[in-house]
């Protein structure tokens, strides 16, 4: 009997295993099991930081110990039969974008090396500092996972045409030194770069001319220099002689005809040289332009020395201006500014002469890179077409003008910081545009006692206010009643409240649709807080985020039990729980 039972019992589990162990070939996410779907529409109440109602999503290859039962039939998280811990190169991906998840950190000891003694130092963080940081692994642009968190930074660049390049590292790094995966925005593409021949560099704006996606690899070690391009091509490549008599040059600019390089000799001198990418030397440049200050306009180089006068030259070597002061690109005004005997110069993109501006430059307040011009005389700024144009305030004597804080997307565009004698705060755009009126705001400003202490925030003065900045058009002003949230591109004000502040740290822009602010709830810890917002309407998205920031049009945050993967509108495509991605 008991033969017989057993004989039964085997064949119904068998029958069972066969109705829910079938396999099949990778497709989309499945969508229409609730259980196999663990992302929603957005809805009106905030993400908690540890969402217990929401139940986990697993495939049966990952042995859950919680959660909802999916069959190998339904991946709906996985792309093919992943997470992998490597990142193996495909044509069908579509669009990858990094996830993350948080990992608590605790005080170590760490060494570092002295460049100068070669001496190894060994440091120690504070206990204080212990927190959560980062890991990253790969998915596709729909929430499949395609590696489980293998990376400790990853780094996006995108050229102007739009091509995408991921850097990451597969253990910390320091100021982007150390073995990296350069991964094509697509993942079709994988290059692996080994430890002792990364030092990477991607060139910026004013070092390629047309943003085409460059970027240098060099081994200080055996001076090797490589150009490479997004796609892993090695463009201009500089191998040392065996004598090792020569010095590895610095690639300053670089463009579709060729580069400019940078040569110091024994005494410091530095000599500018046009060639090539197979080596053949176009032009030297002449030795009294001492420093290249970049590329603007079309294609025109601002050099000179540093602590001295400064002129524009051609790409052919050719001296376009005689000496001037403080002489500048300004991407608002569409041309190169610089100062003569304090009169002011100007000369279009091409490095022609357009004519003097005004005699009494030097009254004129500005920035460093010509942004904004203000006449403090009779309270007007220059707009673009150098027109005076006054600054509309309600009452009161301006008594400040000064870049706001923050990250300006816009070219050339920079928002002012106003201040009156009646202590009224505004933000003006450098086109003489009211942007926002605050009052209220709150200030730092830092004692002079002998002990140096300072725990003194008070309005009214006259020293930056550190707790007002913008960032992709929106303005965060705090104030004891919470944060103000001024959108400059809808016009639309909403107040928002961070809970157990204790130190306000960094506000900003995820998307058009998302921003963030952040806080640390005790004063004693090193970690912070991230609360997500949505732009519309202030409304909160999610709550008690460890980890915040975007990749292109995709968001990434991590709480320290979940982990979540967003498109630019806050919508989650991937929500998962940080101790099963190990």
């Amino acid at each position: 009997m008991k033969r017989l039972f057993c004989v039964l019992l085997c064949l119904l589990v068998a029958v069972s295993l066969f109705a829910c162990g079938k396999t099949a070939q990778p497709e989309t996410p499945a969508t229409t099991d609730p259980a196999a779907e663990p992302t929603t529409e957005p809805s009106t109440a905030p993400v908690s930081a540890a969402p217990t109602a929401e139940a986990a999503v697993f495939s049966l290859k990952t042995l859950p110990e919680i959660g909802a039962f999916v069959s190998d039939e339904k991946k709906a998280y996985f792309f093919d039969d992943g997470p992998h811990d490597s990142f193996e190169a495909r044509d069908d991906y579509g669009e990858i974008v990094p996830y993350c998840v948080s990992e608590k950190y605790f005080a170590a000891d760490w060494t570092y090396t002295d460049e100068e003694t070669g001496e190894v130092h060994t440091g120690h963080t504070m206990e204080d500092e212990a927190g959560y940081h980062e890991q990253y692994g790969f998915a596709t642009a729909d929430g499949r996972i395609i590696t489980s968190d293998i990376y400790y930074y990853v780094f996006r660049y995108e050229a102007a045409s739009g091509e995408v390049l991921y850097a990451a590292y597969t253990a910390q790094v320091f100021e982007m030194t150390g073995a990296v995966y350069l991964i094509a925005g697509d993942g079709s593409t994988v290059l692996h770069l080994p430890e002792d021949d990364t030092d990477l560099h991607v060139l910026e704006k004013t070092e390629n001319g047309s943003g085409k996606g460059l970027l240098t690899v060099r081994n200080y070690n055996s001076g090797r220099l490589r150009l490479m391009d997004f796609a892993g091509r090695v463009l201009y490549e500089y191998v040392p002689p065996a004598s090792g008599e020569d010095e590895m040059p610095y690639i300053e600019y670089a463009d579709s005809d060729g580069l400019i390089v940078r040569r110091d000799d024994d005494a410091g001198v530095s000599q500018y040289v046009r060639q090539t990418y197979d080596g053949r030397q176009i032009v030297a440049f002449s030795k009294q332009y001492g420093a290249l200050g970049g590329v603007y306009g079309n294609g025109v180089l601002l050099m000179g020395d540093w602590s001295d006068w400064k002129r524009l030259v051609s790409m052919d070597g050719k001296a376009l201006t005689d000496g001037c002061l403080e002489l500048h690109w300004s991407d608002y005004f569409g041309c190169f500014l610089g100062e003569t005997d304090g009169e002011m110069q100007r000369y279009d993109a091409d490095g022609k002469k357009i004519g003097e501006l005004m005699e009494d430059f030097s009254a004129l307040e500005k920035d460093s890179d010509y942004r904004y011009l203000y006449d403090p005389e009779d309270q007007t700024l220059l707009d673009a077409s150098f027109q005076k144009v006054p600054l509309s305030v309600d009452s009161g004597e301006i008594v400040l003008v000064e870049p706001l804080y923050g990250d300006w997307s816009r070219p050339g565009y920079c928002p002012l910081l106003v201040r009156t004698d009646t202590d009224d705060l505004y933000v003006f755009g450098n086109s003489g545009k009211r942007l926002a009126k605050l009052q209220d705001v709150l200030y730092e400003t830092w004692d002079s006692d002998e002990d140096g202490v300072n725990d003194e925030v008070r309005p009214g003065v006259e020293e930056r206010a550190y707790n007002l900045s913008e960032h992709g058009g929106v303005i965060f002003a705090r104030k004891k009643t919470g944060i103000e949230i001024v959108d400059t591109q809808t016009g639309v004000t909403t107040t928002a409240m961070v809970p157990h502040v204790e130190e306000s740290g960094w506000d900003s822009t995820l998307s058009d649709s998302v921003f963030f602010l952040s806080y640390r709830k005790d004063e004693d810890s090193y970690q912070w807080y991230y609360d997500l917002y949505r732009r519309k309407n202030g409304e909160r998205l999610l709550a008690g985020a460890v980890i915040a920031q975007s990749f292109g049009n995709r968001i990434v945050a991590a709480t320290p039990t979940h982990s979540y993967l967003m498109d630019e509108t806050g919508k989650v495509l991937l929500c998962l729980r940080n101790d099963k991605l190990v």
